[in-house]
């Protein structure tokens, strides 16, 4: 009677070990697809705007590519008018909820600078908010600021 008990146990634990790990490994081959399809609506041009305090506009239009590149380009106006542009390159990836950067160089006159990527602040980590195919909103780990950038780019 023991041994039947002893057996009926075991069953009972390895059926819902395997039933677990069913679960896990459904769940990982549909955030894979997630992911997947969460990159391809990152792929292409975003743009954002944002107006500081003190009156500065500054405008960002990131281009990522299916190689997992990207260049992002930057104006910035302060309250006197004055404009300043330069512009970022890097690599980036998403693994959903998380998206992430890393930037290797500036460009500064249409010349390349590369960063020092020994320099752990130019590697960012976000929580992905929403995204859709016409806006993207995300929150800094690092920072805490929730950044949001849509399709429509103007000039």
């Amino acid at each position: 009677m023991k041994n039947i008990i002893l057996i009926t146990a075991i069953l009972l634990l390895t059926s819902c070990a395997t039933s677990e790990f069913t679960k896990i490994k459904n769940n990982s081959e549909q955030s894979k697809l997630e992911t997947a399809h969460a990159k391809k609506l990152m792929l292409g041009t975003w743009c954002g705007q944002h107006t500081d305090e003190d009156g500065s506009i500054s405008q960002s239009t990131v281009n990522r590519f299916k190689d997992g590149t990207y260049q992002i380009d930057f104006k910035e106006k302060n309250k006197n008018g004055v404009e300043e542009s330069w512009a970022e390159f890097g690599i980036w990836g998403i693994r959903l909820p998380i998206y992430f950067t890393v930037l290797q160089g500036f460009i500064e006159n249409e010349q390349p600078y590369l960063a020092n990527t020994e320099d752990s602040s130019l590697y960012d980590a976000y929580k992905v908010v929403e995204l859709t195919e016409s806006v993207f909103t995300y929150d800094s780990y690092t920072s805490g600021n929730r950044f949001t950038i849509t399709r429509q780019c103007s000039d």
